[in-house]
């Protein structure tokens, strides 16, 4: 190991040295009519929209060169020779582990500027999965039809049909099939084989026994299992599908003002943080579908 360090050290530095000597002999080999160029600055890379750049060798082989000039102050980066390629070596785990750190700090520039806006989503997401997890199963408005849809087509492989006697007991087995059918993959693999049904409460519709629909037993109580499993897992694709209609929004604003930023950012917060849109975003419903497609439209 000792031996080692000095080698991969200097066998680096050598690299840097051959990379930056490609890169100041580059425009006299382009006007030689080489027709490949034997180096790509980062000025080269942002305009291509590259993260790295190839050239064949006067030996005929292909040398992948990882450039950053803008993060690393270098003035080029690695030269990855057949040393590099091989997998088991050093320098090789070494330009492997450079790479991927300029890609995420390539990602991570790139979503500088829209920061408030991934805030936004972080935080909606946060209070969605929060709402979701604490709003009991059935206290959504028409959430166990929309379940009873979504366990249809899991359990026969279908969509509800006319003259079927159980696909006419499901109060929403008119509406658009889509949401449903991504509910259904969401949740296949759970056994929903208990069968749960809401237990109506009594006192509900007089207004004298608290404002649940239902009457939620110990069973519904976290760890899930079975239809909670499933009501849950249906209520987080919900979750996720109103982030895409947040987003969405976001983009529609940077598309009408493009320089006006703060235009999508308060859209996109209005959308996000709307109380009933909350609400609605954290259960089982395909309302939120429908809101996710018109922001796409």
């Amino acid at each position: 190991m000792p031996t080692v360090i000095p080698r991969y050290v200097l066998g680096t530095l050598r690299s840097l040295v051959i990379a930056h000597g490609l890169r100041v002999c580059r425009e006299s080999h382009r006007r030689a009519g080489s027709g490949n160029p034997l180096f790509l600055d980062s000025h080269d890379l942002q305009r291509k929209g590259l993260k790295n750049a190839f050239y064949r060798a006067p030996s005929g082989d292909y040398v992948d060169i990882a450039t950053n000039l803008e993060y690393t102050g270098l003035a080029s980066a690695t030269h990855l020779t057949d040393d590099f390629r091989k997998k088991d070596s050093p320098r090789f785990l070494w330009a492997t582990m450079f790479r991927r750190r300029l890609e995420l700090t390539e990602f991570v520039r790139k979503l500088q500027p829209h920061w408030i806006a991934v805030s936004i989503l972080v935080l909606r997401a946060a209070l969605g999965i929060f709402y979701s997890a604490t709003v009991p199963i059935w206290e959504a408005f028409d959430e166990p039809g929309h379940y009873e849809y979504v366990r249809y087509i899991v359990t026969t492989r279908a969509l509800p049909r006319t003259g079927d006697p159980e696909a006419e007991q499901i109060s929403e087995s008119l509406q658009p099939p889509l949401y449903y059918l991504l509910g259904a993959l969401s949740m296949i693999w759970i056994d929903v084989s208990d069968d749960l049904e809401p237990i109506s409460n009594p006192f509900f519709p007089a207004g004298t026994g608290g404002v649940n629909y239902a009457v939620h037993p110990d069973s519904e109580e976290f760890p899930y299992s079975g239809t909670v499993l499933a009501v849950h897992t249906v209520r987080g694709l919900s979750v996720a599908l109103s982030l895409v209609g947040i987003l969405l929004t976001y983009l529609i604003g940077l598309t009408i003002a493009p320089s006006r930023r703060e235009i999508a950012i308060g859209a996109m917060a209005i959308h996000a943080f709307w109380p009933q849109f909350l609400f609605n975003g954290s259960v089982v419903t395909n309302d939120v579908l429908a809101s996710a497609l018109g922001s796409a439209i």
